[in-house]
C-alpha cells in the first residue's frame, strides 16, 4: 500500500475546507439525492460525498456504508484530490500497488472498484470527492464518467450555496445586533438628554422672567431662540425614540375600526382643526386586523401632515377612503395641501428628511419614516 501524499497547498486547502463549516454536520437530503443518482447511473452499491480533513475522510453523504469516516491514510479520495482536475478511476484495487494491501480493500467494505471526481472550489482547492464504489472489478462508460463530472459540479454548487447562506446569516445577525444597539443607544440618548435639556429650558425661562426687563431686545431675542431650540430638540428626541420603538409598538393584533381612530384624532386635535377651518371627510372604511397602536400612529402622523402642510390661502380639505383590491385594502389619505414633488417621493420617507425649513413648517422629518417602518413591518 502507498499512503497518499499531501497536496502542496495543504494548509490553505484545509483553511478553505474549514470555511464551508460542513464537517460533522447532519445529513441533508440534497446531498443524499445526488449520491443516489450517482449509484443509479454508475450501477454501484456504494456512493459517497467525502471531505478530506487533516487526519480523516468524512462522509457528508453515504449510501451502502454504515460508517461516517475513515482514516486519511487509507482513503482513496486522499489520492484523488492530488489531481483535482481528473476523474480518478481504479478498475481493480487488488492489482494497484497503491491499494492492494489497503485494509479497506482486504476487509469491509471491500473496495475493489473506485471512481471519484474531486470537489474543487473556485480557488482551485480540492475539498474531497463524489465517489462510487463496487465490490467487483469494473469500468465506467464515457456517459457515466460525464455524469460523474456533472454531479460533482452540482455538489460544489450546493457547497457554495451553503457557504453564501452562512455568510448572509452572519451578516444578518450583525445587522440585527447593530440595529438593536442603535435602538438601545437612541433610547438611552433620548431619555438621558431630556433632563439636561429641560434644565436648560427652565433656566432660560427663569432668566427671561427675572432679568428680562434688564436685558436689551437683542438679548431677549437670544433667550427666545434658545427656548425654541430646546423645544425643537425635545421634539426631535421624542420622535427619534418613537421611530426606534415603532418596530415593537403594540405587537398584539386586534380588530380595529379606522373610523373610530379618526374620530379620536379629531377629538384630540379639535383646536387645531378649528383654527385652520379644516374639513375632514371619511368614506366607509373596513375594520381590519392589525396592531392598534401602530395603525393609530400611522393615521395620526399622516393626517397631522395633511393639516400642517396646507396652503395658507386655502381651507384644508382631507378625505380618507379605502378600496378593496384583490389581496389587500388600499387606504388613502388625500388632501389639497402643498403636495410633494415627484423627485422627492422616495426621499421623503427617509428618516430626518425635510423638504422645508423649520421657519416654514415645524417638524423633525421622522413622522413619515415611522409610518413607512410600521407599514413595511405589517
Amino acid at each position: 500500500m502507498i499512503a497518499p501524499e499531501f497536496p502542496e497547498n495543504e494548509a490553505s486547502r484545509l483553511n478553505e475546507l474549514e470555511s464551508y463549516d460542513i464537517l460533522d454536520t447532519l445529513p441533508e437530503s440534497d446531498y443524499d439525492d445526488i449520491i443516489r443518482i450517482a449509484s443509479l447511473i454508475c450501477e454501484t452499491p456504494i456512493s459517497l460525498i467525502t471531505l478530506v480533513d487533516k487526519d480523516r475522510q468524512y462522509f457528508k453523504a453515504r449510501q451502502g456504508l454504515d460508517i461516517s469516516e475513515t482514516a486519511r491514510e487509507f482513503a482513496f479520495c486522499a489520492h484523488a484530490i492530488n489531481r483535482p482536475n481528473e476523474l480518478m478511476i481504479v478498475p481493480d484495487s487488488r492489482k494497484d500497488k497503491r491499494f492492494a494491501d489497503n485494509p479497506l480493500v482486504k476487509n469491509n467494505p471491500n473496495v475493489i472498484f473506485y471512481a471519484g471526481i474531486p470537489l474543487v472550489t473556485d480557488n482551485g482547492y480540492a475539498l474531497g470527492t463524489l465517489c462510487v464504489i463496487d465490490h467487483k472489478p469494473r469500468e465506467l462508460s464515457e456517459e457515466q464518467q460525464a455524469s460523474m463530472r456533472s454531479l460533482g459540479k452540482q455538489v460544489m454548487n450546493l457547497l457554495k450555496l451553503r457557504k453564501k447562506n452562512r455568510l448572509l446569516e452572519a451578516s444578518q445577525q450583525k445587522i440585527e445586533k447593530y440595529a438593536k444597539d442603535m435602538e438601545v443607544f437612541a433610547y438611552s440618548a433620548s431619555h438621558d438628554l431630556k433632563e439636561p435639556l429641560r434644565n436648560i429650558k427652565s433656566f432660560m425661562q427663569l432668566l427671561e422672567k427675572r432679568y428680562g426687563q434688564q436685558l436689551d431686545e437683542k438679548a431677549q431675542q437670544y433667550i427666545r431662540y434658545s427656548i425654541e431650540s430646546a423645544n425643537r430638540m425635545d421634539t426631535l428626541m421624542s420622535d427619534l425614540l418613537n421611530y426606534y420603538k415603532s418596530d415593537h409598538v403594540d405587537e398584539k393584533v386586534a380588530l380595529v375600526d379606522p373610523t373610530q381612530l379618526i374620530a379620536e384624532f379629531e377629538e384630540t386635535h379639535r383646536d387645531q382643526i378649528i383654527s385652520k377651518n379644516a374639513k375632514i371627510t371619511v368614506a366607509d372604511l373596513p375594520k381590519i386586523k392589525i396592531a392598534t397602536a401602530a395603525i393609530r400612529q400611522v393615521f395620526y402622523n399622516i393626517i397631522s401632515n395633511a393639516l400642517k402642510y396646507h396652503r395658507h390661502e386655502t381651507q384644508p380639505n382631507i378625505h380618507i377612503a379605502a378600496e378593496e383590491l384583490e389581496q389587500f385594502w388600499q387606504f388613502s389619505i388625500s388632501d389639497n395641501g402643498i403636495g410633494i414633488e415627484q423627485a422627492y417621493l422616495d426621499k421623503v420617507f427617509n428618516i430626518f428628511t425635510r423638504l422645508h425649513s423649520y421657519s416654514q413648517y415645524s417638524g423633525t422629518g421622522i413622522g413619515l419614516a415611522i409610518c413607512k417602518r410600521i407599514i413595511t413591518k405589517h
